[in-house]
């Protein structure tokens, strides 16, 4: 399927497969698969706090007009990071929900991925997995 091709024709299930596959690409692992994780905070040796944080990027009021998606997907996991780093939180993980309007370009959405994984490598943080659903307008909750 080409890259100009609207999400809509692509379905859920293929979605994920695109996430997985750029996940595994830059970064060697495998997503949970699931819409849900948890850390065990002993094994991490990171302490006895967990700290969760949910900043939403929406497209209407958070996204300039001349925003690349790639930037877009950078911008959605920077402004949560920011939020966390500010307490001194070293953020381990993140926990993407998606909402994606139907006539998204599958290209759009790869760079929106792309976006999302390169800063969380940036950043040194695990891109673990998340949710899906269609929306009218992009909607990033990390």
């Amino acid at each position: 399927m080409n890259n100009d091709s609207k999400i809509r024709t692509l379905g859920e299930i293929n979605l994920i497969k695109i996430i997985e596959e750029l996940v595994f690409k830059k970064t060697g692992k495998e997503l949970v698969s699931d819409d849900s994780f948890f850390f065990n905070l002993e094994e991490e040796k990171i302490g006895n706090l967990l700290v969760l944080n949910s900043d939403m990027l929406v497209s209407t009021t958070d996204v300039p007009p001349n925003m690349s998606f790639y930037q877009v997907g950078r911008k959605s996991v920077i402004m949560n990071l920011s939020d966390l780093l500010v307490k001194g939180v070293k953020p381990r993980g993140l926990i993407i929900s998606l909402g994606l309007p139907k006539e998204l370009k599958k290209k759009d959405f790869i760079a929106i991925i792309n976006g999302i994984v390169d800063s969380s490598l940036e950043f040194d943080i695990e891109y673990i997995g998340g949710d899906i659903n269609e929306t009218k307008e992009l909607i990033i909750n990390p």
